[in-house]
């Protein structure tokens, strides 16, 4: 399996507009990587990892 940065796979999944925007979302909390928040957009993930976007209120 081919691993790639978080931020980077999010654009490839389309989950994020640009790299800048998924490092803002990452930073802020807003991204879990398989349940548990990411805060590092230089972690490297698969393509078998769940990336999801959370809205906090």
């Amino acid at each position: 399996m081919q691993k790639q940065r978080l931020d980077k796979a999010m654009v490839a999944r389309g989950q994020a507009a640009t790299r800048s925007a998924a490092e803002n979302w990452i930073r802020l909390g807003k991204v879990l990587v398989d349940g548990v928040v990411a805060h590092k957009p230089g972690m490297f993930v698969d393509e078998s990892t769940q990336i999801k976007l959370v809205a906090h209120e």
